[in-house]
């Protein structure tokens, strides 16, 4: 996930409740095709030394899976994220 997080463009929204793995809130154009930029629930499943030893990745934290959903709410700390001032360019 690191390939989306922290790029230029991209903002990140950080919360206490939020899960350390798997989960990231971003504000982006996440198709990157020059649509307007919202705040999407990112879910994604990264793969394990298991998983690259039962040939189901290449390399050891390559993305297996992941999920976009668009959202105005923090679904962690229920922050509106609409007000949140926006910092990327």
């Amino acid at each position: 996930m690191e390939e989306i997080i922290g790029q230029k463009g991209y903002q990140n929204h950080y919360c206490d409740n939020m899960p350390t793995e798997g989960i990231a809130v971003i504000y982006s154009d996440p198709y990157e095709v020059g649509e307007k930029k919202q705040w999407w629930l990112y879910m994604y499943e990264e793969a394990t030394e298991e998983d690259v030893e039962e040939f189901e990745a290449e390399e050891v934290g390559e993305i297996l899976s992941n999920y976009e959903i668009p959202i105005t709410f923090c679904p962690f700390c229920g922050i509106d994220l609409r007000n949140i001032k926006i910092t990327c360019i």
